[in-house]
């Protein structure tokens, strides 16, 4: 079976078809897989594309070549699939490990093996495994410390230093402005919101229902607002479910995972995101601006000029209305199937609306 054919599945992944991918990539030389183990891996809440770890036997048990994987595919849902393709995620990720992993100053997986379909849309990733690591470890979201919370915001700052107002940014025209579709985005908020406050309406106080109205009103303009300079490389979706912090000795290295949604805009998104995800409710007017501050801080270390404290909290504060209509939008769509999902998306809504609430980020609307 020759290795450009696609797998549907990781499941249909067969010993034959990894020992031709592997070897045309040139991650083995001689080594022949003899048997390959899907554990699906993936599933429910925030998962766009079917994950699943590859446990891989070679005929010559001494042979060169990496015992797990991950292995990607596109969603099997179909409404998920065709979201996704048209919007560019899944090609997006395939073109990030072929042309920009090399850049990148944080640690990411390894891009074993990547192939796509353009007609059918199919697609297969095989990537490094990084779990697999025994200094690796990944945090849940309620459970992250101040310590790896600064840590992380840190490492950030370091990938957007990197990037900072580049004119690579402008050359690579696969890379989507964080203001495309925006009209669509508005309309879904819109429509959305009736069904969230139908499903959320217990967490939600009266005052945040002219708060959502606001936002449906002024996302596009939140969205032209975070695609102004300074404009660097955004991670996307930089949580911790996408994070591994890996302990070697005296040093700590953060490596990323998941770059479907990378795209230009101003860095205080991905920062508003990530803290919006692991500051408690009553805590995002002092933990979540310390953080900001210690982020900023790394920002200036990092040789970063002319972007004040206060220009960072105002952009962050914005940045916390597109988090809260993309909270909206997914917590009105979800499909919960877990207890567990339904803890960490009660959480979510909660986050969401402390965060507007405490730092007054719709002040910052015009009109």
């Amino acid at each position: 079976m020759p290795a450009t054919h696609i797998p549907v599945t990781p499941q249909d992944i067969s010993a034959v078809w990894l020992t031709n991918a592997l070897r045309r990539s040139g991650v083995i030389t001689n080594a022949a897989v003899e048997k390959v183990e899907a554990q699906v891996i993936g599933v429910g809440l925030g998962f766009t594309s079917q994950l699943a770890r590859l446990t891989v036997g070679y005929e010559d048990l001494d042979a060169v070549g990496p015992r797990s994987m991950i292995a990607k595919a596109p969603s099997l849902h179909q409404s998920t699939r065709e979201a996704m393709a048209a919007s560019g995620v899944y090609e997006r990720e395939l073109r990030f490990y072929e042309r920009l992993a090399p850049s990148i100053t944080l640690t990411v997986p390894r891009c074993y093996f990547n192939a796509s379909d353009p007609e059918t849309g199919d697609f297969v990733l095989l990537l490094e495994d990084l779990a697999t690591t025994a200094t690796s470890r990944q945090i849940p979201e309620d459970a992250c410390s101040v310590e790896d919370a600064d840590f992380a915001v840190r490492q950030l700052a370091k990938l957007h230093a990197a990037w900072w107002e580049a004119p690579a940014l402008d050359k690579l025209s696969w890379i989507p402005n964080f203001n495309s579709r925006a009209e669509e985005v508005r309309d879904s908020f819109v429509r959305l919101w009736p069904v969230f406050l139908d499903r959320w309406g217990s967490f939600i106080p009266d005052s945040m229902h002219r708060i959502g109205e606001l936002i449906g009103e002024h996302i596009v303009y939140v969205k032209d607002y975070l695609s102004q300079s300074p404009r660097t490389l955004l991670h996307g979706d930089f949580r911790l479910d996408n994070m591994f912090f890996n302990e070697m000795g005296q040093t700590q290295a953060l490596a990323l995972l998941d770059w479907q949604g990378y795209r230009r805009g101003m860095a205080a998104y991905d920062v508003a995101y990530f803290i919006g995800e692991v500051v408690d409710a009553g805590r995002h007017a002092t933990d979540g601006v310390r953080l900001l501050a210690s982020y900023h801080d790394a920002l200036v270390g990092a040789g970063i000029r002319g972007y004040t404290f206060e220009q960072c909290h105002a952009d962050y504060r914005v940045a916390h209305i597109e988090r809260a209509a993309f909270v909206v939008r997914v917590c009105a769509s979800l499909d919960l199937s877990s207890s567990r999902e339904q803890q960490l998306a009660e959480r979510g809504v909660r986050n969401m609306v402390a965060s507007l609430v405490e730092l007054d980020a719709v002040e910052l609307l015009p009109g």
